[in-house]
């Protein structure tokens, strides 16, 4: 059975690994996700069957990109100017819990945590693949009011000059991003509810 349980720094490695599985890698990749992990406004959940990380979701307080997109940055903080911001990182399956509800149920966890830390808005970049896939638009979506939504297009091409490649197009990435922003109530936090599997503090 699934067990989920908070991410700490214990699990520096396993998360490593499946971050530069599914999405970016680089030299400097494990000192990132282990200064993400000790930061204060963490929060991360893990799925795990049988000793093996099946699914992870992470994410931190304010407006954190892959990489710094200053106008845009610019813009989401003037229009969304005094709100309490928390960035999603990553949420992440392995291919054969795809289809479970293993995403759903890291995601009701972070929602859960965020929003009595008082985050009342997501700000998500969804991957956007060249063949047009955005994987967990719609698991997203389900939490609350769609408040934002702009696709951009080659959002990641200078990923090479802060030393990350990407897993799909390897060094020279064209893929976009979905910006999407969600704004959570009590309601989206109820509505989302677990649907199974052991949860362990």
């Amino acid at each position: 059975m699934v067990e989920y349980s908070r991410i700490t720094v214990k699990d520096l490695r396993l998360v490593t690994d499946m971050y530069e599985t599914y999405l970016n890698s680089g030299d400097f990749m494990e000192n990132h996700i282990k200064e993400g992990i000790e930061n204060p406004y963490f929060v991360g959940y893990k799925a795990m069957d049988d000793g093996k990380l099946v699914g992870m979701m992470t994410g931190r307080g304010g407006l954190d990109f892959t990489y710094p997109h200053p106008e845009l940055e610019e813009m989401i903080q003037e229009k969304f100017k005094g709100e309490k911001i928390y960035s999603p990182d990553s949420l992440t399956v392995i291919d054969e819990y795809r289809g479970t509800d293993v995403a759903f149920n890291l995601g009701h966890m972070v929602l859960e945590e965020i929003y009595s830390k008082g985050y009342r808005l997501l700000v998500s970049e969804l991957w956007i693949y060249p063949n047009g896939h955005v994987p967990a638009d719609h698991i997203l979506r389900n939490w609350g009011s769609v408040a934002y939504e702009e696709d951009v297009k080659d959002f990641y091409k200078d990923l090479h000059k802060y030393n990350m490649q990407c897993p799909i197009c390897g060094e020279k990435c064209t893929c976009g991003a979905r910006i999407l922003i969600v704004r959570i109530s009590e309601e989206s936090v109820k509505n989302n509810h677990y649907i199974s599997g052991n949860i362990q503090e």
